[in-house]
């Protein structure tokens, strides 16, 4: 269970099952569900950890999808209509941030994922496209943060202008996936009201 700085609203990590990752082995196909998360054992990165003013962050590992559930509507519903690999989740902190002495309360979600075989090998893994989402505090409005044709590569945080910096690699050919051939570029989105990101460099 993830304790957002919404108090009406709660995540639960969806993981990939062993008996699953089992199954997976034997049939690519095979995909269950487990709202049960293992425990950190130290050596995998699904820690929650502070990351920016107003927003933690998860790390994903085998984690396939994110549930919300709204508690004053009891409704659940899941971030992402088919498993994904979510490579990290940001969400509303759950004790109170600041940013210059000032008070830091975020409603918003924000997730990179690669969520689609945009390579078209059967497969959704990390030589897919990385995408990077807004949702809404109900998670129910999805947008896409960045133009169709990039992947998401790394992030970058501008305290000064409570931005965030978004770093990908534009797909020119067309392939479903990076190569190092592919142009970088520089996209930014303003923390206080997120939106499509815009093109810095």
């Amino acid at each position: 269970m993830i304790l957002t700085g919404l108090a009406e609203h709660r995540l639960v990590s969806v993981y990939k099952s062993q008996q699953a990752a089992k199954a997976a082995a034997e049939d690519r196909d095979a995909i269950t569900f487990s709202y049960e998360k293992d425990e950190y054992d130290g050596d995998r990165s699904e820690r929650v950890q502070h990351f920016m003013p107003g927003l933690d962050i998860l790390y994903g590992y085998n984690l396939l999808n994110i549930a919300h559930y709204d508690m004053k509507n009891e409704k659940l519903n899941f971030l992402f209509k088919r498993p994904a690999l979510v490579k990290t989740l940001y969400y509303p902190s759950f004790e109170q941030d600041s940013l210059h002495e000032q008070p830091v309360n975020r409603n918003y979600y924000l997730v990179s994922v690669y969520d689609e075989d945009s390579n078209k090998d059967t497969l959704i893994n990390k030589k897919d496209l990385r995408k990077f989402y807004h949702f809404d505090s109900s998670s129910q409005v999805k947008t896409a943060l960045l133009p169709e044709h990039y992947s998401a590569i790394r992030s970058q945080y501008d305290s000064q202008n409570d931005a965030m910096y978004i770093f990908a690699i534009q797909d020119t050919n067309k392939n479903g996936q990076c190569e190092k051939k592919e142009a970088m570029h520089v996209f930014w989105i303003d923390l206080k009201a997120p939106a499509k990101a815009k093109r810095l460099y």
